[in-house]
């Protein structure tokens, strides 16, 4: 079984810039992967699994930005001092509007087909 299957939806591996500003001072974070239901977020400031977090991305060639909130579903911590650090956190949205969703959902289908 796919993770897609596991999952329910469609994920596309993607690098894009996220705002997490609302945790404190801005630190270096990309969106890694992303679906309608979730995404993955290299960071170094791994927040806690149960957290909620407020997201905020464009998706390429895009000018409106994407705001969500989410709760951290999985933590992953790279072990080691590799560079760049691949630790980050697996995030499941709970309050993304319906357009939004939509937008993903519509992103991720036209990049994968």
């Amino acid at each position: 079984m796919s993770d897609d299957d596991r999952r329910g939806s469609k994920r596309l591996d993607v690098e894009l810039d996220i705002d997490l500003s609302t945790y404190g001072p801005y630190f270096l974070s990309k969106l890694k992967n992303i679906s309608s239901g979730g995404a993955f977020i290299q960071t170094k400031e791994l927040q806690s699994i149960g957290t909620e977090i407020k997201l905020r991305f464009r998706l390429p060639g895009e000018e409106n930005l994407i705001e969500a909130k989410g709760k951290v579903a999985w933590v992953y911590t790279q072990p080691g001092k590799t560079r760049p650090n691949a630790s980050g956190i697996g995030v499941q949205f709970t309050d993304i509007s319906e357009g939004a969703r939509l937008r993903i959902q519509d992103f991720v289908y036209k990049s994968t087909t």
